[in-house]
């Protein structure tokens, strides 16, 4: 699943120890919310975009660009979640 390869990535980057330990178990919570959010329907929105700033910003090694970006990414997600549990 790419969502699943890209947050790997981006933990694996980090060359943090404990983030990359604990990158299969934040990996499967992110697939896990996906899925829910999805409830055998389409998505209530598109997530690439978010995804590619983020992707950006850190390929620009631009961190507080990536950690905005993320920041954003992370609220929406929680938006949604909010949205498929209230709906």
């Amino acid at each position: 699943m790419a969502i699943r390869d890209f947050h790997h990535a981006i933990l694996c980057a980090t060359t943090n120890g404990a983030m990359i330990v604990l990158s299969p178990s934040i990996c499967a919570a992110v697939s896990w919310t996906l899925e829910f959010k999805r409830k055998g329907t389409r998505l209530l929105r598109d997530p690439v975009p978010d995804h590619a700033r983020v992707a950006d910003a850190i390929a620009r090694r631009d961190p507080r660009k990536a950690r905005t970006s993320m920041e954003i990414l992370i609220a929406l997600d929680l938006e949604d979640m909010k949205t498929v549990l209230d709906g």
